[in-house]
């Protein structure tokens, strides 16, 4: 990262400015932020931006790396950052309620961007694209015109913030099609159990793992406030504001296939459905072949959670077995929106999992068949994604070391899955 210290030197025309042990007064005016430098607040305190004269002065970022930097430390308080752009603030709070460690600090930008919300924020991880499951093609028009993008310095132990957000009335207008009460935030992240992906998130599967919409709007003062993620967690993504009946991500929130003793149980949950007729469930042996196994009425156009299941009880014994699930709209078009394998049996030793801890370990112990997948993830109290294994058992009799060593004392949950049996265990690492 490349660090500048912005030495103002005179600012006659749009603004006045003064100084004071790493303060910054803007007295009306304009501070604008060029080149990918960095504006350093060393006032810990939430009297590091204060603004003079009138009120109407602003600092001007529009860019991914035109940045400000405030070294807050393991202060509290309400930090406001008073960003803007063609002649309206746009007001960034950073609300924190529990400190971080210290030294640390907020770095912070904003830009606006087009409709189409191009081109992509950059700082790593960079943004990627704008997509909607719902109708699987770039739902850009669906989000306000500007991105902010919130990254960390120091901290090892975040604070607990509480975010809000201020936009524009143009970055919301058309083209775009946003409903503007309906606006809520959303973060480029890593989601509960979709691996080393980013994706925008709350998307619908996390939803129902623990991420509610994120922030209350209000279309008098253009604010989105209230944005918080809980305990450890300061916030440090690239965030956006997308209107809430059409999230960027995907409306399926899981498909999965698991055994009741000797049967599949086929589970699903949406959190929409637009003209929904019905379900296809059909089984395969060979993953070519397939069998229709149930038709299971749609809930037509509904954007409540619907959840799904049934009980496959004419599956061969301990036989691998291949599931998918079609979904039809009333017009009778149609796609594959979820698939999964699973092996049942009436033997209770075929697949075994165990979870224990020792000293600064944690000890899985899976009894499976040889070349067997497993998938391990550890989450923290909050459901952020802090380890994940994968592999192949190359025993029937396996013992996977998870080293706890780098883990703050906390309470974390640990998932552990094959494609035949589950295991999920709440761990308190002291």
């Amino acid at each position: 990262m490349r660090w500048f210290n912005i030495f103002i030197i005179f600012f006659i025309i749009v603004s006045t400015l003064h100084g004071q042990q790493g303060r910054l007064t803007i007295n009306d005016g304009v501070v604008s932020i060029n080149d990918g430098a960095v504006l350093s607040i060393n006032e810990p305190s939430t009297v590091g931006i204060t603004l003079g004269g009138t009120g109407t002065g602003y600092i001007q970022s529009e860019s991914d790396l035109n940045r400000v930097y405030w070294r807050i430390n393991n202060s509290t308080g309400t930090y406001v950052i008073p960003f803007g752009y063609s002649g309206t603030r746009l007001n960034f709070t950073y609300q924190i309620t529990n400190a971080g460690s210290s030294s640390g600090g907020l770095i912070a930008s904003t830009r606006a961007v087009a409709s189409d919300n191009t081109p992509y924020p950059t700082v790593s991880p960079a943004v990627t694209h704008m997509n909607s499951s719902i109708t699987g093609t770039d739902a850009s028009l669906l989000a306000a015109d500007r991105f902010w993008i919130l990254r960390k310095d120091g901290w090892t132990t975040e604070p607990t913030v509480t975010l809000t957000f201020t936009y524009r009335d143009a970055e919301i207008a058309s083209p775009n099609t946003i409903t503007e009460s309906n606006l809520v935030a959303q973060f480029w992240g890593i989601g509960l159990n979709n691996g080393s992906t980013y994706s925008w998130i709350p998307d619908m599967y996390d939803l129902s793992h623990g991420y509610g919409y994120l922030g209350t709007v209000n279309t008098t003062n253009n604010t989105v406030s209230g944005v918080s993620l809980g305990a450890n967690d300061g916030g440090f993504y690239t965030w956006v504001l997308v209107d809430k009946n059409n999230p960027l991500p995907v409306t399926l929130l899981y498909f999965k296939v698991e055994c009741n003793g000797a049967f599949p149980v086929i589970e699903w949950q949406t959190a929409s459905e637009i003209n929904c007729d019905y379900y296809l469930i059909e089984r395969s042996y060979d993953a070519t072949n397939w069998q229709t196994v149930a038709y299971i009425q749609g809930a037509g156009t509904t954007n409540t959670l619907s959840n799904y299941s049934y009980v496959d009880d004419k599956v061969e014994n301990n036989t691998k077995v291949y599931y998918r699930l079609t979904q039809y709209d009333y017009n009778n078009s149609y796609s594959i929106i979820g698939s999964d394998v699973v092996m049942c049996s009436n033997n209770s030793e075929i697949s075994q999992i165990s979870i224990n801890t020792d000293n600064n370990r944690i000890i899985i112990s899976l009894q499976d068949q040889i070349n067997e997948p497993y998938f391990i993830n550890l989450y923290d109290i909050n459901g952020k994604l802090i380890k994940r294994v994968t592999g192949n058992c190359e025993n029937s009799y396996e013992k996977i070391f998870i080293n706890i060593d780098d883990l703050a004392p906390a309470i974390y949950l640990i998932d552990v899955y094959t494609r035949t049996n589950k295991e999920i265990k709440k761990l308190e690492i002291l």
